[in-house]
């Protein structure tokens, strides 16, 4: 690893490791507040009781109608992307100008060594 990279992963270390104590003290503070707002009318709408533990067989369930959900959206998004009005639809290179991305001979390979390769 270069100089660089390790003063990059230091000062990574160190701006992680001051920003530790304010972020644990706010989230702190919002788990343990009641909800309030939007927060209690999304919990009511989905019927969520705060007092009830979850047990596993709810939080599997939950978890697979999850993953379902973002299968199907991420199935849709794909399917439709040619209709997303932000897509690249066309290249901006004029025909022919594209840069070749065929392997070219270098002067060190003898010239029957790719032939004999293909065979």
């Amino acid at each position: 690893m270069s100089a660089a990279g390790i003063i990059q992963a230091a000062a990574l270390l160190a701006i992680l490791t001051a920003l530790t104590p304010p972020l644990g003290r706010y989230m702190a503070w919002v788990f343990r507040r009641p909800p309030r707002g939007l927060e209690r009318r999304l919990l009511g709408v989905l019927r969520v009781d705060l007092t009830e533990e979850q047990d596993w067989k709810s939080y599997a369930r939950s978890m697979l109608i999850f993953s379902a959900l973002c299968f199907v959206a991420l199935y849709v998004l794909l399917r439709t992307q040619g209709l997303h009005p932000l897509i690249q639809r066309a290249s901006t290179r004029a025909p022919g100008t594209c840069p070749s991305t065929r392997r070219r001979r270098s002067s060190a390979t003898p010239a029957g060594a790719e032939r004999s390769a293909a065979v």
